[in-house]
């Protein structure tokens, strides 16, 4: 524990230049990002009562190319509605990569897909971040290379925030979705 010489007040500095992407073009429609599911772990929540699927989503083309929007799915959780939104969730990005099962979400790293973001203002516990609305095919099932039209899943919401400590801070990464923090260094698979 370090004592601060002073009370610290997180309003009264700025950020380290973190903005969330923009959810909207100028006209009111929705951006749509090319992005694919660049990493994915699942992780015990803080309370060790379950587990989340966390996915980076790296934006893979425009002005916005490499930025990561992070998502977390509780697909292990003792309030079973929670579970289903999650599951929900995954059907919706199994969907968009063009398969219809997995054993191992790595299965769904590097396939392109679109995705459609809302913005979630800031909080005095957190800071404006984004979160996915809505997964879309490029229109070549499971494509890796193709950025063809798009066809679209049902909307969804989840709840819950993703956290990974070696990204906290850093501009590149958004924070997408609310909620508990996964505990650091739990293995589920131990």
């Amino acid at each position: 524990m370090a004592e601060l010489p002073e009370v610290f007040k997180r309003k009264d500095h700025g950020t380290m230049g973190f903005t969330p992407l923009p959810d909207k073009n100028e006209d009111g429609s929705r951006i749509r990002y090319l992005v694919a599911i660049v990493k994915s772990e699942l992780r015990r929540n803080k309370s060790s009562e379950g587990s989340n699927l966390s996915m980076q989503f790296k934006v893979q083309e425009g002005e916005k190319r490499g930025r990561v929007i992070l998502a977390r799915l509780n697909l292990i959780n003792k309030n079973p509605v929670t579970v289903e939104i999650a599951q929900n969730e995954l059907a919706d990005i199994c969907h968009a990569c063009g398969t219809d099962s997995i054993k191992n979400s790595e299965e769904l790293h590097g396939i392109l897909l679109f995705v459609e973001l809302n913005i979630i203002e800031e909080t005095d516990a957190y800071p404006a971040s984004n979160e996915i609305v809505k997964y879309i095919p490029t229109g070549g099932a499971g494509s890796t290379g193709s950025t063809g039209g798009a066809g679209s899943t049902g909307d969804h919401s989840s709840e819950g925030h993703w956290e990974d400590e070696a990204t906290h801070g850093d501009p590149s990464y958004l924070d997408c979705h609310r909620g508990e923090e996964t505990a650091q260094g739990d293995d589920p698979f131990k």
